[in-house]
């Protein structure tokens, strides 16, 4: 993981409520590789951007993979 500098700090706040939001999809106590799996996959659904119109939201899972493509193409360009 690798946490830099943002365009807006309600990305910030964003990361405290999914720190927040964790449990609730976790068993008490206890949790293995299967639940965090699952929390992850209910976290990538969630939308970020509170101050932004619904059609503005960032999902994080979107978000991730048109991150990535842009880097891989960047990567293969010589």
């Amino acid at each position: 993981m690798v946490v830099s500098k943002t365009i807006d700090r309600s990305v910030t706040r964003q990361m405290v409520d999914f720190a927040k939001m964790l449990p609730s999809y976790l068993p008490e106590l206890q949790w293995d590789e299967e639940d965090l799996k699952f929390a992850e996959d209910r976290l990538e659904e969630s939308p970020c951007g509170a101050s932004l119109r619904f059609e503005d939201m960032i999902f994080p899972r979107e978000a991730a993979i048109q991150m990535l493509e842009s880097k891989w193409r960047r990567g293969l360009v010589h």
